[in-house]
């Protein structure tokens, strides 16, 4: 699990803003799950949440606003 963080610049590189990453060890990820509802651990490597929908296209509707905001974000979840 990654924590990023923005910093303006000068330069307009990822739309205004570079993005710092750090790594997080294992006491903060526990630590940042707690106020994630949802969300778990899975394999020591990655979290995930499973969301369900009553109707298919909700769910699709919901994946393209994902989509949406990582483009806007140059981050594309695997």
């Amino acid at each position: 699990m990654l924590q990023i963080q923005k910093f303006p610049q000068q330069t307009s590189t990822l739309k205004g803003s570079v993005l710092i990453m750090t790594r997080l060890d294992e006491e903060e990820i526990i630590q940042h799950l707690t106020t994630l509802p949802g969300w778990k651990r899975k394999d020591s490597k990655w979290i995930e949440r499973r969301y369900r929908f009553k109707e298919y296209m909700d769910g699709i509707s919901f994946v393209n606003k994902i989509a949406s905001s990582a483009e806007k974000e140059n981050h594309h979840p695997i």
